[in-house]
């Protein structure tokens, strides 16, 4: 046998299951580091589809658990130099392994959710580099996707657009299955449908270099689509407020099957769900872009948790992987508070033979309030213990904070109905949403801008830092709100010039309806703070989520109240910062948040 080992050689990258204080892009989970090829130019031919030199020399390495490629330089020795993520983007499931095809295109086979099945997320991804022209990118849509024949349509192809400012040309195809074919030409096109029947319109979009790009869309010519709303009588539409009670009414109407106040439409034919969404959820977006089904996306905070952690590497939600599904652990175990708990520290802690051979991992760096709502998403998969009363087409409902949430959420107030279809055409679906988002705005989330910057290293702050500057947040309703609390500081540290913040209304130059004072530069020591929270959650359990520069700004960043009562429905609201001695380039103010509240409870 060998008697003298070679010597030891220490690794290039390495890290724990938590926070890496050497390599803190890597983030946190299971550990399964996956090598990869290092670029060179050289040994593919040269073509625009080839890697750029940017890559020249360094190695694409992956992270099987955590989902990620990441970029590394390395020194002529092959010394670790930096790291960066590689098409930060893409989200990498169980990548396994990698590398570059002969004419340079990179493949990242990813294995999949569970272990020692066929999965069926298992794929291989092709990779390839663009250096040439490109193709361009169509856009189509319509002023209307269904109704009653005759039925005239305005097509669009907005929004179409080339990146090399090649010059387009349009072209459209419809057809359908009753023997309509017809060809168009133009950007923007009018149609006329005589007959009942579905329609496939198809756009092809061509640049003179003879690439092209296609997009299509259905439209449904013998129904008008039923007419869904959600009616709130004196409440605010904008924000939820933690325990108020909606005075609603959600009404139906279609021209075949009738409505829901003469009662020629069955209310158990409505789908209604009024949901509370954490804060990880983009309300605006969910309500923007509707759904095309009855099928309700179940808003779980703990379902987020488990996708972002390595959880699923492990489990999978209705199939048994290395682990027991989260629906058999659901049908397993009670519905009681001793049960969460032990559920919880087995997450926390990890575990071994509870479920066979195989050792669950521990997970230190989750919270007990975490893991919590992670065991609350499993537990609820058990159908058999949900016993949700449907909600009435008419009543008051009080929307609750679900226990475990932080109250940073918002809520979804949801209506929908499919109809009966109607002249020998297909069923179409009507929906309503309306989102409540959270009256604690954080000034990042803003829809209007200028004059800003976001700086992340070595704390995140967002800044005006030009006189006039401003962020600005869209059609708010101001019903029954009476103040507005900003959240801002001038830090004294970072040479702010402070400033005046004016609240105007549907433009930066519009009706001016409160401002602060004077607010002037402070040095408040964040970091000592944060340091001092931090080391009191430790000592103290680890109640909650670990503290961070939100938690102390929230607790000792200065607020202003600005009074704005007296102002009636929507409007775009914009927040100006003013202060004529600012120096180019100069902080006047850091934004953190705006809070919105009512002269009383909506109750």
């Amino acid at each position: 046998g060998i008697k003298e080992l070679p010597k030891p050689i220490p690794a290039m990258i390495w890290y724990p299951y938590s926070y890496s204080e050497e390599f803190p892009r890597v983030g946190s989970a299971g550990r399964s580091a996956t090598g990869g090829p290092v670029f060179r130019q050289g040994d593919f031919p040269e073509s625009d589809k080839r890697f750029p030199a940017y890559y020249e020399g360094k190695w694409l390495i992956a992270e099987f658990m955590r989902g990620w490629i990441m970029s590394v330089s390395m020194d002529e020795q092959y010394n670790f130099v930096s790291m960066e993520p590689f098409l930060p983007g893409e989200n990498f499931s169980s990548a396994i392994d990698m590398q570059f095809s002969p004419d340079g295109d990179l493949y990242v086979l990813e294995y999949g959710s569970a272990w020692f099945r066929g999965n069926d997320n298992a794929q291989v991804k092709q990779i390839r580099y663009n250096g040439g022209n490109r193709i361009p990118i169509a856009m189509v849509s319509a002023d209307k996707f269904a109704g009653a024949v005759p039925l005239t349509v305005q097509l669009s192809s907005e929004g179409s657009t080339d990146y090399d400012n090649d010059p387009l040309t349009f072209s459209w195809s419809l057809s359908s299955a009753n023997g309509f074919s017809e060809e168009l030409e133009g950007t923007n096109p009018q149609i006329s449908l005589e007959e009942p029947g579905v329609y496939m319109v198809e756009l092809t979009v061509s640049d003179d270099k003879g690439n092209f790009n296609k997009q299509s869309l259905e439209i449904v010519a013998g129904n008008e689509p039923p007419q869904v709303d959600i009616v709130l009588d004196e409440v605010n539409r904008s924000f939820f407020f933690a325990n108020s009670s909606l005075s609603y009414e959600v009404i139906v109407n279609d021209e075949e099957d009738g409505d829901t106040r003469s009662g020629d439409i069955d209310p158990a034919s409505v789908a209604i769900n009024f949901d509370y969404a954490p804060e990880s959820f983009d309300l605006i977006e969910i309500a923007q872009n509707h759904k095309a089904s009855d099928d309700w996306v179940e808003l779980s905070s703990g379902k987020v948790m488990i996708g972002k952690s390595d959880c699923l590497s492990c489990h999978r939600e209705d199939v048994q992987s290395i682990g027991p599904s989260y629906l058999t652990i659901a049908q397993t175990y009670g519905d009681d508070d001793a049960t969460r708990e032990l559920l919880s520290k087995r997450i926390i802690n990890g575990s071994v033979g509870i479920w066979g051979e195989h050792a669950m991992s521990a997970h230190p760096g989750i919270s007990e309030e975490d893991a919590g709502k992670m065991v609350d998403y499993i537990l609820s998969l058990d159908k058999k213990r949900q016993s949700v009363k449907p909600i009435p087409l008419k009543g008051t409902y009080v929307a609750k904070v679900p226990s475990r949430e932080s109250g940073r959420g918002g809520y979804l107030l949801r209506a929908a109905y499919q109809d009966k279809g109607g002249q020998g055409s297909k069923p179409l679906f009507g929906e309503k949403i309306i989102a409540l988002r959270n009256p604690v705005v954080n000034a990042e989330s803003f829809d209007f801008g200028s004059g800003t910057q976001l700086l992340t290293t070595p704390g995140r702050s967002f800044n005006v830092v030009e006189d006039g500057g401003y962020v600005g947040l869209a059609n708010l309703d101001f019903t029954g709100i009476s103040t507005i609390e900003v959240n801002a500081e001038a830090p004294l540290r970072n040479g702010a010039a402070g400033g005046v913040i004016e609240v105007r209304l549907d433009s930066p130059e519009g009706q001016m309806v409160g401002s602060t004072g004077q607010i002037e530069a402070v040095d408040i020591d964040f970091r000592a703070e944060l340091e001092k929270l931090r080391e009191a959650w430790e000592q103290g359990g680890r109640k909650g989520p670990r503290p961070g520069f939100r938690t102390v700004r929230e607790l000792f960043q200065p607020k202003y109240e600005i009074p704005v009562s007296g102002i009636e429905g929507f409007h775009d609201v914009y927040f100006v910062i003013k202060n004529p001695g600012t120096k180019p380039g100069q902080i006047l103010l850091q934004l953190n948040t705006f809070t919105f509240k009512p002269a009383k409870p909506f109750l």
